[in-house]
């Protein structure tokens, strides 16, 4: 007796989509295609979870350490600062924030780790976990942190225009959140600097250099958005409720 086939061929191509009342699901390619890619993309979640743990029990104590030193570290000179409560206009370009203290420190150091993984032509393939996270996040911060500048730019206008009845217990701002994550950024960055110069003895110099340097800028965003940390994010900050 010829063996029946688990799969119909074609049967997804004239169905109603609708899975969940459907009696034909066990004997569906795409139907079991879909619940592996779930299945795998819960297992993902999972393992990235614990990367990020690994990652922040790994550098923890010296984060600590690194953290306390950061409240000596004294502010720019006035000339290097663009204050953006001078300009009046209604809207802030980006690259009007790229002139503000966080965006020239945070494109001073993504150019320099640019410059630096450039000399790498595949810089994703060396042996350290560590690494990608610094190639991902190193252009990342700086845009964020423009973006947080030009919504609280935007934030104050609206402010001056509309007033600002119950605007801070009703909306959260977009540049808290937006300093948020490029917060984030810096202390995975930070991390991973502090794993490579570990791991690779001759990158030590380098990655002192720019944990210095992101140090440095997480000080300065701490300062520009003290409600930074406070925002919450959907989701990422849920977890546990």
């Amino acid at each position: 007796m010829k063996k029946k086939k688990k799969y119909i061929d074609g049967i997804f191509n004239y169905c109603d989509s609708w899975c969940e009342r459907c009696q034909f699901t066990s004997r569906c390619r795409n139907f079991a295609m879909q619940q592996k890619m779930i299945a795998d993309e819960e297992q993902r979640d999972k393992a990235n979870e614990e990367f990020w743990k690994a990652m922040k029990a790994a550098t923890g104590d010296a984060m600590e350490e690194l953290s306390q030193k950061a409240a000596e570290i004294e502010d720019p000179e006035p000339e290097a600062m663009w204050n953006d409560d001078d300009d009046d206009h209604e809207r802030m370009s980006h690259a009007e924030a790229g002139r503000h203290r966080l965006g020239t420190l945070s494109w001073r150091y993504s150019e320099h780790v640019r410059r630096y993984l450039s000399q790498y032509k595949n810089f994703s393939a060396l042996p350290c976990e560590a690494v990608e996270i610094v190639a991902w996040y190193h252009l990342f911060i700086h845009v964020k942190l423009c973006r947080a500048l030009m919504s609280r730019h935007h934030e104050k206008q609206d402010e001056e225009n509309y007033g600002d009845e119950d605007s801070e217990e009703s909306w959260p701002k977009d540049s808290d959140g937006s300093a948020k994550i490029a917060i984030i950024g810096m202390e995975r960055s930070i991390s991973g600097w502090m794993i490579i110069g570990d791991q690779f003895p001759e990158w030590s110099d380098e990655a002192k250099r720019n944990v210095k340097m992101l140090i440095k800028l997480r000080a300065y965003t701490d300062r520009d958005f003290p409600e930074a940390r406070r925002f919450r994010r959907p989701g990422f900050d849920d977890v546990g409720e």
